[in-house]
């Protein structure tokens, strides 16, 4: 009818008029990512290069501190137990309402051991919603309805943007993402992430879609 109606779910975005935003991003990914970032800075300290510091804190993050390989510089206790105790007290700073018990399941087994437990679940503090073939919590679902006449322009995006185009179009965007790859390439600053760019590999796919009504 004479509304335009929005259900979002995940962490992709939309942008109607250039103005307002919904993305309904999910605080786990920020612990994980701090995770990486410690790591990162861990392992440079140690006289790392940039190749190996993305390296060995992808192994971090991915696996998480209890559970690495047998060999390697991620192998050693010592040094996961001071990731792990440094990515706590950076996680508990910024997410302070978040449960202790569920910070250290995430930073002890990553992303792929320990993620899958909060997704489309309610009793997690660090639970999230994402469309993966099972039903997603209404908790988890967010929606939003503007006035249809008042609607200029609607933009889709993926969370491969790390900053909003200062303006309507791909190029906008683009000229967005490249700022952001020149301050903070490894993603370990301003857009903290769960992965970095490499010279081979981009930190998340990206895609856009602007439709202009009027």
């Amino acid at each position: 009818g004479d509304r335009l109606e929005v259900v979002a779910v995940g962490d992709s975005g939309l942008r109607v008029n250039g103005t307002d935003t919904l993305q309904p991003l999910k605080p786990l990914d920020d612990v994980t990512a701090i995770l990486r970032r410690e790591a990162w800075h861990y392992f440079a300290a140690l006289g790392s290069n940039e190749a190996e510091c993305d390296r060995l804190a992808g192994l971090v993050t991915w696996h998480g501190t209890r559970n690495q390989p047998a060999t390697g510089p991620t192998a050693d206790p010592a040094a996961m137990e001071e990731i792990a105790r440094r990515a706590l007290a950076a996680a508990r700073a910024h997410l302070p309402d978040a449960p202790e018990d569920e910070l250290l399941q995430l930073i002890g087994d990553g992303i792929i051991n320990g993620q899958g437990a909060f997704q489309n679940v309610v009793g997690p503090y660090l639970s999230y919603g994402g469309i993966d073939g099972f039903p997603v919590p209404e908790r988890h679902v967010e929606s939003r309805t503007y006035d249809l006449a008042a609607v200029e322009a609607i933009e889709l995006f993926s969370d491969g943007y790390f900053k909003p185009g200062e303006s309507f179009g791909v190029a906008a965007w683009e000229r967005s993402f490249a700022e952001v790859e020149a301050e903070d390439p490894h993603k370990i600053g301003r857009y903290m992430s769960t992965k970095g760019s490499t010279s081979t590999v981009l930190t998340d796919d990206r895609t856009y879609l602007g439709v202009r009504l009027r």
